[in-house]
């Protein structure tokens, strides 16, 4: 939330590119595409600025992903993924979203397999009300069981 506030200052519009969207049920994925995008809703539920979900598909060919982004028509970019950063660079202007949270993605599963309460620090309170309707907690143990 703290990364699309900041973005919205400075933008009338956000294209939220949904990464790796046809990747899913991994350790770096565990959510489908549809389980993001309700995510997002709920997160954004009364976010002002006008934005869009666009799934953006691992293709694994820099060339073809850039084309692939870059055909969405876009003023800048915002990231902090280091290969986003990268990868467009050249082409666009890319700015990285100061850091206000103390844990990303990686972090907040961990803390969730480990049982761990803090999690919910983390997310807004309607995304906290989605992974606990869906069994979050068991669902990350059995994929990373499987690791």
């Amino acid at each position: 939330m703290h990364a699309l506030e900041y973005i919205a200052q400075k933008n009338e519009r956000i294209i939220i590119g949904i990464g790796s969207a046809n990747s899913e049920q991994t350790i770096t994925n565990p959510f489908t595409l549809s389980e993001r995008r309700h995510m997002i809703m709920r997160a954004l539920e009364t976010f002002q600025t006008p934005f869009e979900l666009v799934p953006i598909d691992d293709v694994h060919d820099l060339a073809k992903w850039r084309a692939l982004v870059s055909a969405l028509r876009f003023g800048s970019v915002y990231s902090n993924n280091e290969f986003v950063v990268r990868a467009l660079y050249r082409s666009h202007d890319v700015e990285r979203i100061p850091r206000m949270v103390k844990a990303n993605g990686s972090e907040i599963r961990r803390r969730i397999i480990q049982n761990d309460p803090s999690w919910q620090e983390f997310v807004p309170v309607a995304v906290r009300d989605y992974l606990i309707s869906i069994g979050v907690g068991a669902r990350l143990r059995e994929l990373f069981s499987k690791e």
